[in-house]
């Protein structure tokens, strides 16, 4: 772990006969039973739970790759354990982890981060996510409306050309605050391809991204701590994969951000030019694209292919909006997309 870093982290290249970073078992690890983000990420006596910690600065980490084995006896994990929603976790929860106080700009790029099977993980893997981008969630930390203590990441990121394999998030993204942020170029082998938790006033671009999924390719959750997520720009477009089926429940694209407030986050979703196979010959998936409460959306010039069904009334549609403000859907193509008895399309609460 580092703060302040200014300079770059290079390796010879993210093959076999370049730079490997292996992470050893058994690291010790915040054991804050309020969750290890409750620390100070310099200052608590054991480091959170990524093998590389980015607290603030201005880097790039690019040509190498981090590989987190199985656990090589009975006994030893990942790690020693760490404590998230009342339940104590022993995975590493991140590769690179970046956040900061003050506005921060790192570049990750031709990076390799590969997680391997553990049969002891609720998640069958050593790892979480390759890459997480998030802000600081500190007690000392200036409050928001609903006092929730936020202290949201700032500046510019990008994440591209890189490699992701066998975890449950490729990138993560969370508490975004007044922020730049790209993925892109990416190819990833996951549970899910790019996860994004709280946003406000921040753009993400996803872009020319390559997937092989098992449950979602973008899942965006906003308003989950009841403040607005005002003003965010978020472009999906050029990415192309196949997700699913995931006993059924999996999606290609999910945007929330309920009307729980008086008024929608007023949050601009562009979604375009996407190539997604959800599902298979053998079993469904849930749905293709589906965004909730947006302040404007635009759908167009995406391809869905596969099958798609509802479970218990939900789903099962191929563009499913609702509570948006405005939506544009034009020249979408749903001939490869097979949606049994639902709708291709289906609009509601659309002001």
């Amino acid at each position: 772990r580092v703060g302040d870093f200014h300079g770059t982290l290079r390796g010879a290249g993210a093959g076999e006969d370049g730079t490997v970073i292996e992470a050893l078992p058994d690291l010790a690890v915040n054991p804050n039973l309020d969750g290890y983000w409750r620390d100070d990420p310099l200052e608590s006596p054991l480091p959170w739970p990524y093998l590389l910690q980015f607290v603030g600065g201005e880097g790039t980490v690019r040509d190498l790759a981090i590989r987190v084995p199985p656990p090589p006896e009975e006994g030893l994990r990942p790690t020693q354990g760490w404590v998230e929603l009342f339940e104590v976790e022993h995975e590493l929860a991140g590769a690179i982890l970046i956040t900061a106080r003050e506005p921060a700009r790192f570049d990750v790029n031709r990076v390799r981060i590969v997680g391997e099977e553990d049969p002891e993980s609720d998640f069958d893997t050593t790892l979480l996510a390759g890459v997480a981008i998030r802000g600081l969630i500190l007690d000392e930390a200036p409050e928001f409306p609903s006092g929730f203590p936020v202290l949201p990441i700032q500046g510019r990121h990008q994440v591209s050309r890189s490699v992701f394999h066998g975890m449950l998030s490729g990138v993560a993204l969370g508490e975004l605050g007044d922020a730049d942020v790209a993925v892109r170029g990416n190819e990833t082998s996951a549970f899910i391809g790019v996860d994004l938790l709280d946003a406000n006033r921040s753009r993400v671009r996803i872009s020319e991204n390559r997937w092989v999924l098992d449950a979602l390719a973008v899942n965006v959750l906003l308003n989950l701590e009841g403040t607005p997520s005002e003003a965010n720009r978020l472009l999906i477009h050029d990415n192309r994969g196949a997700i699913g089926p995931y006993f059924g429940l999996a999606q290609g694209i999910f945007f929330w951000d309920p009307w729980l407030l008086a008024a929608p986050g007023g949050s601009t979703v562009w979604v375009y030019g996407n190539d997604l196979e959800v599902g298979n010959d053998t079993e469904a998936a849930l749905g293709g694209i589906e965004v909730v409460g947006a302040g404007s959306l635009l759908v167009s010039r995406n391809t869905l292919r596969g099958r798609i069904a509802a479970v218990d009334g939900f789903g099962g549609v191929g563009i499913e909006v609702d509570q948006t403000t405005g939506c544009t859907a034009f020249l979408n193509d749903f001939e490869g997309l097979d949606t049994g008895a639902g709708p291709d399309l289906h609009l509601s609460l659309i002001h």
